[in-house]
């Protein structure tokens, strides 16, 4: 499955967007800021061409996406089924959803790094 990676980051941690904008270009080396600037921009972008604008609807759009990866009933919500979702199949050795985000952001900036050339 493809899952854009800024809906389970807004899933994962309930902040601004600003936050995340500088917490992912905070990785930055100088020459390489505009590169890391201009990729979070566009991810947060597609956030909101999509009205994802708080981590609860994130949890509810993955929910109603893959209620059959997690198999779960019709009575229960989307939120209830994306939550299970981000705890049963996502990182399962992180202990919580905080680390589980702080290990997001570290796996974008690498793969930026890596696609802009900063490491080899």
């Amino acid at each position: 499955f493809l899952i854009p990676v800024a809906y389970v980051l807004k899933s994962l941690w309930a902040a601004s967007d600003r936050e995340i904008y500088e917490t992912i270009c905070s990785a930055a080396i100088d020459e390489n800021k505009s590169f890391y600037s201009a990729r979070a921009e566009l991810m947060l972008r597609k956030l909101e061409e999509h009205s994802m604008k708080t981590s609860r609807d994130c949890i509810e759009y993955l929910g109603k996406h893959f209620r059959t990866v997690v198999d779960a009933p019709n009575f229960k919500s989307n939120f209830s089924v994306g939550s299970t979702l981000l705890r049963r199949h996502l990182f399962v050795h992180c202990s919580d959803n905080t680390e589980k985000a702080q290990l997001l952001i570290f796996m974008i900036s690498k793969l930026f790094a890596l696609v802009s050339g900063a490491c080899q």
